[in-house]
């Protein structure tokens, strides 16, 4: 179970590089779409469930051939509506300091 506004930072940093199929995508979407609106209703419980899922969807837990093969789904890194879900959430949860997931300050 992800808890904590550190621990649901790292998670949502760590979808923005994750490289998945096509369907393992829809199922991050799902989760984000679910956390996002969670927040939004302010139910900090389905929140927690949404991305607890959300954590079950990374590369790492998703179970992979030993060995792979031809014609196996391409793996992609997040589409745009992936990416601007997660900085919704990113947001939210975001460190006090003044970075960018990427490191970046985005002061001026």
């Amino acid at each position: 179970m992800v808890v904590g506004g550190g621990a649901e930072y790292r998670l949502l940093v760590s979808v923005l590089r994750w490289e998945l199929t096509d369907v393992e995508w829809a199922r991050v979407d799902e989760a984000l779409r679910a956390a996002v609106s969670a927040s939004r209703d302010g139910d900090a419980g389905r929140r927690a469930r949404a991305l607890t899922a959300l954590a079950l969807c990374a590369p790492q837990r998703v179970q992979r051939s030993l060995s792979p093969q031809l014609g196996a789904p391409a793996r992609t890194t997040p589409a745009r509506p992936t990416r601007d879900l997660v900085n919704k959430l990113i947001h939210s949860v975001a460190p006090a300091d003044d970075s960018s997931p990427d490191g970046r300050s985005s002061g001026s």
